[in-house]
């Protein structure tokens, strides 16, 4: 496997022992950045006990695909970030060493998992608010950050090539999986807009010819938008359907993504049994709705109070991954690193709510 070729000899329980310690970063790091979002104590405690319960993120562990170290060192790079916001009267060699370990970790995020760039288009955009303001000079630093990281991809994709000898091809053109997103056809019975292997099939009949399967999926693209301008109520069931499938299945993939195992212990076969399966699914439904019920109060407090610029950051972000999942194949695995990033989040939803109670109880006693 390409990894392998790159690594030498790294095999995959090495590769899974690095993805956990990913975890543990994440975990730190995410706690560093509630702290520095929003200063409160109690908050960091909520933050804690959710993502040490969010199983998904320990499971994904396991599963080698960039979602754990494209995480990591996302939320690294954020950390980054707002230590520079926080301290921008550091002298300069000290800023120089954060925008160096920023631009690293946004390069070997963005390697891992292209779709994260989300968050990056989140952060041109409080600080396009901040230069409205009148501070020109941090929108001009992260939006030439952000070339540097998509630069910087591109050159980690040529140094692959050469240290694993091969090519890598353009291959399947984005496009034609926005197409396939905006399909009704569900031959899997998943969902609408969710996988139904039309992007290589395409690929197949046109003889990997890229610029062809953009042009037919343009078309289909077409013929998707004609049919909900002619059947608006259809368009709406369709989204609202391609929406839930995402964000409302509270495992996010990780059972089933991790479920393929050559030799397991007792506890394990057990866990992922059908009636572990069906314990394990309830408890992470659960959870999910205490997140999204904590995210829902976070907006609230943003709605009702007037913030600095960088505490409605996490919001932007969640408003942005729910628009791209509106295009994109529908898959919830592709949702589960934005539950993390909105983590804190939540937290902060619930300290608000706490907080609100307490006032309100207070006169009372």
């Amino acid at each position: 496997m390409l990894p392998a070729r790159i690594c030498g000899n790294c095999n995959i329980i090495t590769l899974q022992c690095f993805q956990a310690i990913c975890g543990g970063i994440t975990i730190f790091a995410g706690n560093e950045i509630a702290w520095k979002l929003f200063h409160k104590e109690k908050l960091c405690i909520y933050y804690l006990l959710l993502v040490l319960c969010y199983v998904p993120m320990h499971l994904y562990g396991l599963f080698i695909y960039g979602e754990m170290i494209g995480l990591c060192f996302l939320e690294l790079a954020i950390l980054c970030l707002l230590v520079l916001q926080e301290h921008e009267q550091w002298i300069l060699w000290k800023k120089v060493l954060v925008y160096i370990a920023m631009i690293s970790s946004m390069i070997v995020s963005y390697t891992a998992r292209e779709a994260l760039i989300i968050v990056w288009i989140a952060v041109l955009g409080i600080q396009f608010l901040r230069a409205l303001k009148g501070n020109r000079k941090s929108f001009i630093i992260s939006f030439f950050c952000v070339l540097l990281m998509i630069l910087g991809q591109k050159t980690v994709i040529q140094c692959v090539e050469h240290q694993a000898e091969i090519q890598l091809s353009e291959g399947v053109p984005a496009i034609s999986v926005v197409a396939m997103g905006f399909q009704d056809e569900d031959p899997n019975h998943t969902g609408r807009g969710t996988y139904n292997a039309y992007e290589i099939h395409l690929f197949w009949e046109n003889n990997f010819d890229v610029d062809k399967c953009k042009e037919l999926s343009i078309l289909n693209i077409k013929q998707s938008i004609v049919r909900w301008m002619r059947d608006p109520i259809g368009a709406l069931e369709f989204f609202c359907d391609k929406t839930a499938v995402q964000w409302l299945e509270p495992t996010y993939g990780s059972f089933l993504f991790t479920s393929n195992m050559t030799t397991s212990s007792k506890w394990m076969k057990a866990f992922y049994s059908d009636r572990g399966y069906q314990i394990f699914y309830e408890i992470m439904n659960q959870l999910q709705n205490v997140i999204y019920i904590g995210v829902l109060f976070y907006y609230i407090y943003l709605a009702k109070h007037k913030r600095q610029e960088w505490e409605y950051f996490l919001g932007l972000v969640l408003i942005g991954e729910v628009l791209f999942s509106l295009l994109w194949e529908a898959k919830s695995r592709y949702v589960f690193p934005y539950i993390v990033i909105a983590l804190p989040a939540a937290a902060m939803g619930y300290w608000y709510l706490c907080n609100y109670i307490g006032k309100y109880l207070k006169p009372r006693t």
